[in-house]
């Protein structure tokens, strides 16, 4: 059976970190990389959307100038157009106030002279028509006076009635403008803050960038050490394969010895046989013979191709075919031992019956003696009796042997026949060196302890542990007694249960969907610790049944030596 020890501890230098702890370094890393890509394209979106933003403000802001501008210039029109009517209202004040002092000047002229006074002086003429032209002459003059006083009055209010339309004009403009103004300052004031946020997001892009080459430095410096672990790994996985197919050719070469020559005994004594069912075991036995001389030239191939592999990968992919002749030899030795046994059984019958046969003439000799009265031949027949009685029991005899010797190859390849299948235990089984297996009745085992293939990453690595297939939320069962130093997520292992046993070994439990006990419980063999699960690096619901003994790792199924994986 192919076991690969792989105890990539020992290949690693002290201060070196393991293979998983790269990984986890480098899944890590691509996190990180993967993070600061979504920022970065977050950041680029929010930059180009900031951008386009910024790009309407400055429009904005063109808009409002030219709005500005024109506001001005209405006010620059209206202040001029104020200006102007200021003047015409000036004139018009002026005009007015000239009115005023030339009825003012009559009027004084006519309290200075008095009402008579002047009425002498408008009527001192003799022609009374011309008193009376004149006294005409006076009264439109002073109507001429009043409409003029009236029209300028009019033309005076009509001008500030202007003024106070168009300052209420630039009252209205400068209130526009202040709003326009104060748009302005808003446009100015968010396009300033959407370009600290540009900055900002220009600055943590910049950082991202930094940070994912420091991140893809750390990948290929991971890598760089990987590939150096797995060159020393795959040399020392390579050698042990090697030595393994030694060994199983070893023993496939022992084993043909060993049939060749029960092969020799059984021809040399049955060959001049002519009973058809010791003729069929005879041929079957130099068909398993040939079957493993078959094996053993399989074999040599296999070695001479293992001896050349330059890769692990290389050196294992005969493994399967490697335990299949290991078996099916196991098998052929089983059923030629068996074959032997059943043939000296048949050969005991046979002679067991040829006595009972002589048995029955020596009997028959002697009844026949006995009726004819012959007494020399009474006693020879009573000495075949004794004879054959005697032969009968020495059949007997061997033919009990017989069956103990087929019993005991029956048992041997029931044992062989068991070693090359899974075992069919008890739901407690408990092993000889007393650890009892975590998960009643099931040894589906989908992965051995040593080198492999990543199922995840596709690389080779050192496997330090079993892994035992079984359904969703299975029982776990602990090993052995002790203190539980971990419970909790821990890495590739996923939700893991981690027992200091009082046998000293830390055992690991790996990828539970739930954990059963707490960090420092004391628990006893067979204690449910947890249940079967598929978290951290798993493909499917399994259990990681892991030993460290002395700091290193080592095959659980050393704890198991009923189990032959």
């Amino acid at each position: 059976m192919l076991v690969t020890v792989f105890l990539l501890s020992l290949l690693i230098p002290i201060f070196a970190e393991s293979v998983e702890q790269l990984e986890n370094q480098k899944t890590n890393s691509q996190q990180n990389i993967q993070n600061n890509q979504s920022i970065i394209n977050e950041k680029t979106k929010q930059i180009d959307q900031i951008e386009k933003q910024i790009l309407e403000i400055d429009t904005n802001i063109k808009n409002l100038d030219s709005e500005i501008n024109t506001l001005n210039n209405q006010i620059t029109t209206l202040e001029s157009q104020i200006q102007t009517t200021q003047k015409e209202l000036e004139e018009a004040v002026k005009k007015e106030q000239e009115q005023n002092e030339l009825l003012n000047e009559r009027i004084r002229i006519q309290y200075m002279y008095g009402v008579e006074g002047y009425s002498e002086a408008l009527f001192s003429e003799e022609d009374f028509t011309t008193q009376i032209e004149n006294s005409q002459i006076l009264t439109d003059i002073f109507k001429a006076d009043n409409e003029l006083l009236d029209q300028l009055q009019a033309n005076k209010q009509a001008i500030e009635e202007k003024e106070k339309q168009l300052e209420a004009q630039k009252v209205e403009l400068g209130k526009k403008k202040s709003e326009l103004d104060s748009t302005k300052s808003d446009q100015q004031t968010s396009k300033a803050q959407k370009e600290k946020i540009l900055n900002n997001n220009k600055t943590l892009i910049n950082e991202a960038k930094k940070q994912i080459a420091q991140e893809e430095k750390a990948i290929a410096a991971a890598n760089e050490t990987i590939k150096k672990i797995s060159q020393s790994s795959e040399q020392k996985a390579i050698n042990d394969q090697q030595n393994k197919v030694a060994q199983v050719q070893e023993k496939v070469v022992a084993y043909s010895t060993e049939v060749a020559q029960i092969n020799k005994e059984i021809v040399d004594t049955y060959s001049s046989s002519t009973d058809e069912k010791i003729g069929s075991y005879v041929r079957e036995v130099q068909a398993l013979a040939a079957s493993l001389d078959e094996k053993k030239s399989d074999l040599e191939a296999i070695a001479q191709k293992t001896a050349k592999a330059e890769t692990a990968v290389e050196a294992v992919e005969n493994s399967s075919e490697i335990e299949n002749i290991s078996r099916a030899a196991d098998q052929n030795v089983s059923d030629v031992k068996t074959i032997k046994s059943e043939l000296k059984e048949l050969d005991l019958a046979q002679k067991k019956e040829e006595a009972r046969r002589a048995a029955e003439n020596a009997e028959k000799q002697r009844n026949q003696s006995i009726q004819e009265g012959q007494e020399a031949v009474k006693k020879e027949a009573e000495e075949a009796k004794r004879q054959a009685e005697e032969e009968a029991k020495k059949a007997e005899e061997e033919a009990r042997r017989a069956e103990e010797e087929a019993k005991k190859a029956q048992e041997e390849a029931e044992k062989n026949n068991q070693a090359s299948s899974n075992p069919t235990w008890d739901r407690d089984y408990v092993s000889a060196t007393g650890w009892r297996w975590p998960l009643d009745g099931i040894f589906d085992i989908t992965s051995v302890f040593g080198y492999r293939i990543h199922p995840i990453f596709g690389t080779g690595s050192g496997h330090e542990g079993i892994d035992i297939g079984a359904s969703m939320g299975t029982p776990i069962h602990a090993c052995d007694g002790g203190t539980v130093i971990l419970a909790g997520e821990n890495g590739g292992y996923g939700n893991c249960v981690i027992v200091q046993q009082y046998s000293g070994h830390q055992v690991y439990y790996g990828h539970q969907s739930e954990i059963a006990v707490y960090e420092g419980q004391t628990i006893a063999r067979g204690d449910v610790i947890g249940y079967v699960g598929s978290t951290g690096w798993s493909t499917g619901p399994h259990l990681h049944l892991g030993v460290l003994a002395g700091g290193e790792f080592t095959d659980p199924f050393y704890f198991f030596p009923e189990l032959d994986y």
